[in-house]
């Protein structure tokens, strides 16, 4: 393995680390939040997405230049490639969750 390689994998690995903390302080938040809060949050999440969506595919874009690179499968690199038609499924989804009564 490279040095860059292991140099990316232990950046990969610290900000993986921080999303588990964040995770954790935020369940603890959600389970005291009230039915409208999470629709309110589930809702403010779903426009959030669609508000930023150049922004997901311009990351997206480096993602999959680093997984080619990376050599990753013709299926694996399916799974991450994200598009207009995706994006707006995640917010159409999450969208859906808020509608459903708590």
């Amino acid at each position: 393995m490279s040095a860059t390689t292991e140099a990316v994998d232990k950046k990969i690995a610290g900000i993986m680390t921080g999303l588990g903390r964040n995770a954790r302080a935020a369940a603890g938040e959600l389970a005291r939040a009230t039915p409208a809060q999470k629709t309110a949050a589930l809702t403010a999440a779903a426009r959030a997405i669609r508000e930023h969506q150049a922004d997901i595919l311009t990351a997206n874009a480096k993602d999959m230049a680093a997984a080619k690179t990376r050599g990753l499968s013709g299926a694996m690199l399916d799974r991450l490639l994200l598009d207009a038609g995706r994006i707006g499924a995640v917010a159409q989804g999450i969208e859906d969750l808020a509608l459903i009564p708590l």
